[in-house]
């Protein structure tokens, strides 16, 4: 029963952002919630760097790609998943709400552990689309979140777009 509430949300919250988009101006339904507009981050992704991360130590191992590797948790679990011998792709965007320079060391750390992360917004469909393609992958952990529970009374749109927006592309991508 909790399953079925759990995919009714879900659904009802797809199609709450496609309404939503279109009632925008936005592209939205059917096949999907794709361009929502030009998104203000960068995309970076170098497909040679991203296939050698994909790479698992063995046949056995996952490729898992790992959204959010800028932050606390999602970094960590890249660096865990690694030594383990899986395959880990990383995607973040980077954002300033905290201090870059800890997102860009992560990302330097992570590198040298040979994961790379991709530079991205999570609503963008299309470039997430595009991401998924370079790989593989076998499993999708999505860590990625606007932070800080205070932030979202002043920008609550942030929240949308990133913890919603970002997470229903991603799962329609």
């Amino acid at each position: 029963q909790l399953l079925l509430l759990v995919v009714l949300s879900v659904a009802g919250l797809v199609l709450l952002l496609r309404s939503a988009v279109a009632s925008s101006g936005g592209a939205a339904g059917p096949p999907s919630l794709r361009a929502t507009g030009p998104s203000s981050y960068k995309r970076v992704l170098d497909l040679d760097r991203a296939r050698a991360s994909c790479g698992a130590a063995d046949p056995t191992k996952h490729v898992v790609f790992l959204t959010g590797t800028g932050g606390f948790v999602g970094f960590h679990t890249a660096r865990e998943l690694r030594r383990q011998g899986h395959g880990v792709l990383g995607l973040d965007n980077f954002n300033d709400y905290y201090s870059t320079k800890l997102k860009r060391d992560r990302q330097h750390i992570l590198e040298k552990e040979g994961v790379y992360t991709v530079e991205g917004d999570i609503a963008d469909g299309d470039f997430v689309a595009e991401v998924l393609r370079a790989c593989p992958f076998t499993h999708v952990l999505h860590l990625a979140a606007q932070a800080g529970v205070r932030y979202a009374a002043k920008n609550p749109l942030a929240y949308v777009h990133s913890n919603l927006l970002g997470f229903v592309t991603l799962l329609e991508a």
